[in-house]
């Protein structure tokens, strides 16, 4: 089996108690990971951050709280 690899992973990060602000304020009956602890948000955020940090080469870390103009302008290709 062939080591397939994205060549670009994008990482929307966000504090879990901002994350899970935003979902309550969504209008959908899936609830099951916002019913999870907080530590396990956090471990999973750490997680993806780790993945990022130790794959600089295609990992973009994204600051999520930034307005969405904001991400376009700053990450936008030309």
């Amino acid at each position: 089996m062939r080591d397939i690899k994205p060549d670009v992973t994008v990482i929307l990060d966000v504090d879990p108690n901002i994350a899970l602000a935003r979902t309550t304020k969504r209008n959908h009956q899936e609830t099951r990971y916002e019913k999870f602890a907080m530590e396990f948000h956090q471990r999973v955020r750490q997680g993806f951050l780790e993945i990022a940090e130790n794959n600089p080469e295609r990992c973009i870390v994204i600051d999520a709280t930034q307005p969405i103009k904001k991400i376009l302008k700053t990450h936008a290709k030309a």
